[in-house]
């Protein structure tokens, strides 16, 4: 239910609060810079982001492909991943939908997902080992695992995304979900849990460094 003109920020529950006009008026719209959104999938042929879509830069590591918006059944995936992709880099002044944080971005999707699992192998590729990944300035990762499949994760998973790029010495930005937990922390099981002292001094109950992804 957005209107047609995406000239302001106020077409979009998103982005009024974030207080970006400024920087957008002086011309930081994150244009020369390319963002990797790693996760579920991209829907390439979105009206309001195509043309911000690096041609040929996408890659579905699952299926071996060039598609990530498609799984290899034919089946339409990464609803999660566009709607981020969207809330980054929507294209601006263009009379669809909302603008994005940064609608002068370059964007590439790389999908990992599958059935809700991801193989190590493909995340290390999608965060720089690939030849689609390698002009990548900023990794995105809004995604988490369920905690039964972090027990298995290897400690220096982290190390092995930074070593990454300072053997190519590159600068590149990993960047991290903080979690859904604003009011109340969802542990294993599904049950919830308030966070009193969280909520009295206006912070998320769920923070970065208590996503097991970020252990």
């Amino acid at each position: 239910n957005y209107p047609k003109d995406d000239t302001t920020y106020k077409t979009s529950h998103i982005t009024p609060s974030l207080v970006i006009n400024p920087a957008i008026n002086k011309g930081y719209t994150g244009k020369g810079v390319t963002v990797a959104i790693i996760g579920d999938g991209l829907d390439l042929e979105h009206r309001d982001l195509k043309d911000n879509l690096v041609d040929g830069g996408s890659w579905d590591f699952v299926d071996n492909d060039d598609n990530p918006g498609f799984n290899s059944n034919g089946k339409k995936v990464g609803n999660h991943s566009t709607k981020v992709a969207a809330v980054l880099g929507a294209v601006g002044w263009n009379n669809i939908g909302f603008r994005g944080v940064a609608p002068g971005v370059s964007i590439k999707g790389f999908r990992i997902f599958s059935n809700n699992n991801i193989s190590l192998a493909d995340e290390n590729m999608a965060n720089g080992y690939h030849q689609r990944a390698r002009d990548v300035d900023i990794i995105n990762m809004s995604y988490h695992e369920n905690r039964q499949y972090i027990t298995k994760l290897h400690k220096t998973r982290d190390f092995d995304f930074w070593r990454n790029s300072a053997l190519k010495q590159e600068k590149r930005v990993f960047v991290r979900p903080s979690g859904n937990g604003f009011r109340k922390l969802t542990l294993p099981g599904g049950r919830q849990k308030e966070c009193p002292l969280a909520s009295e001094y206006k912070l998320p109950c769920e923070t970065t460094t208590m996503d097991p992804i970020a252990d």
